[in-house]
């Protein structure tokens, strides 16, 4: 195989695969979550955690929930630019099995996961043409 076909074959196949393997990756983290957590419980924001990055202040609501009488709190996933409002509810669906597993319908990592596949499926699609095109291209000059 030609050196500049390699290349192009490597140098995008290679992003791609990495990008589409997590891709499924988080859409199985996401399926496993939803599996597991059938309860629905209300949450309310009780705190917040501030984190500065990039020069810019970031807030990570933390969620207090009762169930079956126990209260438990959880740090969410996501960062907001916004500052949190204390007491605001979201609906969180937990585990009944282990209530500390729990998950909201964020638009986050459903987010990433189809990012990841969009690009790793674009980037695969480049490497394939570009591969087939250098090749094709090479062996007609011959």
């Amino acid at each position: 195989m030609d050196g500049v076909a390699l290349s192009f074959l490597l140098g995008l196949g290679i992003p791609a695969l990495i990008l589409l393997i997590a891709s499924a990756i988080i859409f199985a983290i996401i399926r496993g979550k939803k599996r597991r957590c059938s309860v629905k419980v209300t949450a309310v924001v009780e705190d917040y955690l501030t984190e500065r990055s990039d020069g810019r202040y970031l807030y990570r609501p933390i969620f207090a929930y009762t169930y079956e009488g126990q209260s438990y709190s959880k740090k969410s996933f996501v960062s907001t630019s916004r500052v949190p409002e204390l007491g605001s509810e979201k609906v969180m669906f937990i585990s009944p099995e282990n209530p500390e597993d729990s998950y909201a319908n964020t638009f986050a990592l459903p987010f990433c996961a189809w990012l990841f596949l969009g690009l790793g499926a674009i980037f695969l699609v480049l490497a394939i043409v570009l591969t087939v095109f250098v090749f094709v291209t090479r062996n007609e000059d011959v």
